[in-house]
This record gives C-alpha cells, sequence and structure tokens, in this order.
C-alpha cells in the first residue's frame, strides 16, 4: 500500500497516457465508421435511383405492351383469315 501512495503520481500519468491513447483509436476508428457509413450512404442512393430508373422503364413497357394487345389480335385475325382464303 506504502508503494501505491510513494507512485500515485506516476501511476495517475501512466493511466492518463493510455487513456489519451485509447481516446485517439476511438477517435480514429469513429472517423471510419463514419466514412464508410457516407460511402454506404452514397452507394444506396445510386442503388436506389437505378431502382428507380429500371422500374420507370418497365412501367412504360408494360403500358405499351397493353396498347398493342388488341392490335396483336386484330392482326393474327387478318393472317388466319388470309390462311383460310389461301
Amino acid at each position: 500500500m506504502e508503494w501505491l501512495n510513494d507512485n500515485s503520481p506516476a501511476i495517475q500519468a501512466i493511466v492518463t497516457v493510455v487513456l489519451a491513447l485509447a481516446t485517439i483509436v476511438y477517435v480514429i476508428l469513429t472517423g471510419r465508421i463514419l466514412r464508410q457509413s457516407r460511402e454506404s450512404s452514397e452507394a444506396a442512393k445510386r442503388s436506389a435511383a437505378a431502382a428507380e430508373r429500371t422500374t420507370a422503364f418497365m412501367k412504360q413497357q408494360h403500358e405499351e405492351q397493353l396498347h398493342q394487345g388488341p392490335q396483336v389480335v386484330r392482326e393474327e385475325i387478318v393472317r388466319a383469315k388470309g390462311l383460310i382464303v389461301h
């Protein structure tokens, strides 16, 4: 116990240095996590935009195909009539 009392300033200095180093490491790691989080956020935004464009394209394509349905049936009827006549 006497040894601790005699060396308490040195022990406090060592503990302070260790805590300062731990804080520096924590700041560095937190900065890396923040940077990766921002990169992930940007990637998610790009992915969402691509999905939105794909959805819009598929919707447009579907609407075009819906309007072609009756025309395709008419063309097939005309073709079938032509085969019957032939």
